[in-house]
């Protein structure tokens, strides 16, 4: 019995490590003389690792696995292909598919109001429990932007704005307009970790529903 619960914990610990350990990410932009970027991504106590560096015009990159470097280097494309010329047999009359817009307008049409509102209401809570779980621990971005139309500078920066105001972030990203030239420049530090069962259990709760299972099923049912 002891061999049985080793080999279900030897199977069960890939899935589990990578439902619960972060992925933690690190992305610094600064604009000086030289412009640089900084990008790092971990994952079960820096085993795995991805940097990517930008500066001086210049892009580098290299994947850490363990104690191995594997860096970015340069592969020759071929630019020879060979061709052969084959007789293409003649295409078979089949009814044409039936297109994901079409299915999905037949969908909701079996739908009642009810149901339409509840799936209204179902995937605004999931919007926002995913948004939740992508928020960063700690952010600080600073930046102009600026269009060649002044018009669409203003619509960028009224967007911003709300969007902004709705998640809290207007202190830690501020974001001006210039209106005279087009511009942009951005320098910051965002800091932050993944966890894919936050992703993974909001998503399945979703799709249990029983608007959202009839409406999958509906959906599937209509490609035939």
């Amino acid at each position: 019995m002891v061999v049985v619960w080793i080999v279900v914990i030897i199977l069960l610990l890939p899935v589990l490590l990578l439902l619960f350990v972060p992925l933690r990410y690190c992305v610094e932009k600064r604009e000086d003389s030289q412009a640089s970027f900084y990008l790092q991504v971990t994952w079960l106590l820096h085993l795995i690792r991805f940097t990517m560096i930008r500066k001086d015009g210049k892009t580098t990159s290299d994947f850490f696995l363990a104690f191995y470097r594997f860096s970015e280097k340069g592969k020759k494309e071929s630019t020879e292909k060979k061709e052969k010329t084959k007789k293409k047999p003649k295409p078979k009359k089949e009814k044409p598919p039936v297109s994901f817009r079409e299915r999905l307008q037949k969908t909701l049409t079996f739908l009642t109001e009810t149901d339409l509102k509840t799936i209204l209401n179902l995937t605004i809570k999931l919007l926002k429990r995913l948004l939740r779980a992508l928020m960063p621990d700690k952010i600080t971005v600073n930046g102009v932007i600026g269009f060649d139309d002044p018009y669409n500078t203003g619509l960028f920066i009224g967007g911003y704005e709300a969007a902004s105001g709705m998640l809290g972030l207007r202190e830690a990203i501020q974001i001006k307009g210039d209106f005279t030239q087009k511009i942009f420049t951005i320098q910051g530090y965002v800091h932050g970790k993944i966890i894919m069962i936050r992703f993974l259990w909001p998503v399945l709760a979703y799709c249990l529903k029983r608007p959202i299972i009839k409406t999958i099923f509906r959906f599937l049912k209509e490609r035939d």
